[in-house]
């Protein structure tokens, strides 16, 4: 059980990723379509995932319920990580910020983005 500092520090962790806007239609190895979601990650955080398994496990946690949640899909946890292959077809473009949002920042513009759902 986590007390309640370690919860903060958890709360506040961020994954330096992207999950792109929209999926799109690629041929895999066999030659069958499928569905293809872009996800843009650090260089160096895909390194540290790469050398501690619990990352790893703890990332793929992390991109399957964020594709659940934003395409309201459900997912397999059926996954391979390609061996000498970045990508599958095209990667569409992302928008990355290069700077952390503070709680303040988050916490202002949830307001102001419910003051628009009301108007």
């Amino acid at each position: 059980m986590l007390d309640s500092e370690e919860e903060m520090l958890a709360a506040d962790y961020r994954i330096p990723m992207s999950i792109g806007e929209t999926p799109h239609a690629e041929v895999d190895k066999k030659g069958q379509g499928c569905s293809v979601h872009d996800i843009a990650i650090n260089p160096n955080y895909v390194k540290t995932i790469k050398e501690e398994p619990a990352f790893m496990n703890f990332f793929l946690q992390v991109v399957f319920e964020g594709l659940t949640a934003k395409f309201n899909i459900e997912l397999e946890w059926d996954w391979l990580i390609l061996k000498n292959r970045t990508h599958v077809g095209r990667i569409k473009p992302h928008m990355i910020r290069t700077y952390r949002k503070t709680r303040h920042t988050r916490d202002r513009e949830n307001r102001e983005h419910r003051e628009q759902e009301t108007c």
